[in-house]
C-alpha cells in the first residue's frame, strides 16, 4: 500500500482542498484577470503583476507552481489550452503519478463531479462547413 503524504498548510505544498477553502472561484478568476491585465499593459507593469501574483499566493495559500501553470493556460487561445490540458492529463496517467502516493484519495469526489458535469453537457452541434449542397457533399 502506498504511503500517504501529509501536506503542511502554508509550506507551498498545499493541496487543492486547502486552496479551495482559502479562495472562492470568483476571487480566483478576478486575480487571474487582473494579473493578465497588468502584464498586457506594458513591460513596466511586470513588477505590479509579480507583486499581485506573490500576494495572491501568500494570501490565498495557492501552490506557486500550479498557479503559474494556470496563469500560462489563461493566456493561451482555446485550442492551444485544450491541447495542453489533454496532454497534461495523459502525462499524469502515463507517468503513474496518481498511483505513486495515496495523496489523491480526497479528490475522488471532486474528480467524479467534473466527469459527471462533462457527461451531462449537450453534445456540440455538428460542424457544417457550408450550406451549399455541392460544396457540403465534398467537405462534410
Amino acid at each position: 500500500m502506498a504511503k500517504r503524504v501529509k501536506m503542511e498548510k502554508g509550506a507551498g505544498a498545499t493541496g487543492p482542498a486547502e486552496a479551495d477553502r482559502s479562495i472562492d472561484p470568483t476571487e480566483f478568476q478576478r486575480i487571474v484577470r487582473e494579473i493578465n491585465r497588468q502584464k498586457e499593459l506594458s513591460s513596466g507593469y511586470q513588477g505590479s503583476a509579480g507583486k499581485l501574483t506573490r500576494t495572491a499566493i501568500e494570501d490565498h495559500l495557492l501552490d506557486r507552481v500550479a498557479f503559474g501553470f494556470h496563469m500560462r493556460l489563461s493566456r493561451m487561445d482555446e485550442a492551444k489550452r485544450q491541447g495542453v490540458i489533454r496532454a497534461f492529463f495523459d502525462y499524469i496517467e502515463r507517468g503513474g503519478y496518481l498511483d505513486q502516493v495515496d495523496a489523491f484519495s480526497d479528490l475522488t469526489d471532486q474528480l467524479s463531479g467534473i466527469v459527471d458535469r462533462l457527461k451531462d453537457r449537450a453534445p456540440p452541434e455538428p460542424h457544417r462547413v457550408t450550406d451549399d449542397p455541392v460544396t457540403a457533399a465534398i467537405l462534410n
